[in-house]
This record gives structure tokens, sequence and C-alpha cells, in this order.
């Protein structure tokens, strides 16, 4: 996937991929927000790719979607870092993604197996 750090971008990113919220990006401002169906009522963007218990609801929608995470605490240079992937039951063969953190690897994971990108050839 590339370089990818954490923060609004991503967590906009997420929002937008997996549950098809519209987000508007006020970088100006520094905020991030979810416009509701109406256009009246505006909801901060979840810190998907920093906090931990946003990061869950990661998870949680991706199980929702028949998806199991597989996450794994590691070292890479002396350093911790994270490896997560989500896969199916289906015979496939899915590619591991790495970061230093644990929300930003659930984030980075999940957007690869929703694009398809995870999947080894």
């Amino acid at each position: 996937m590339g370089t990818v750090s954490a923060g609004q971008l991503l967590d906009a990113k997420i929002a937008r991929t997996l549950w098809r919220a519209l987000v508007v990006l006020d970088i100006a401002n520094n905020e991030s927000y979810m416009v509701s169906n109406d256009g009246h009522e505006h909801v901060p963007v979840p810190k998907y790719s920093t906090v931990v218990d946003d990061a869950h609801r990661v998870v949680a929608f991706m199980q929702s979607k028949g998806w199991t995470l597989s996450l794994k605490q590691t070292m890479d240079d002396d350093n911790v870092c994270y490896v997560a992937l989500f896969g199916k039951t289906d015979g496939r063969v899915y590619n591991y993604t790495k970061a230093e953190t644990m929300p930003l690897v659930i984030c980075l994971a999940a957007l690869w197996a929703w694009s398809g990108s995870n999947v080894k050839l």
C-alpha cells in the first residue's frame, strides 16, 4: 500500500471506504466530520488510525462482513511493530501488512482487504 500515515486523512478514507460516509475535511481548521444524509448533523470522524477503541470499530465492521482479523505484535530492527490481515475462510492465502501501531495496522489491513489487494497471487 505504500507509506501511509495515521491521522485525519486515513481516518476519512476509512469512513468513506468502509461506511460510505460523506466526509468533509477542513484542513485549515484541523477538523474532519461526517455529514448526515439530510446535511444537518456533523459528526466528528472517529480517530480510527490512532485510537485503539476506534480501531476496534473497524474490526467489528469487517467481522460483520465476514472477515477475520489476524493481528500480531513483532519486532522490526529493534522496534516493536504490528502485522495484521483480514482474511476469509475461502481457501485463498492472504498477505499481512505492517505498521508501527495497532490502530494503524488495523486500518491499513482493512483497506487492503476491502480493495482485494491482500490476496497472494
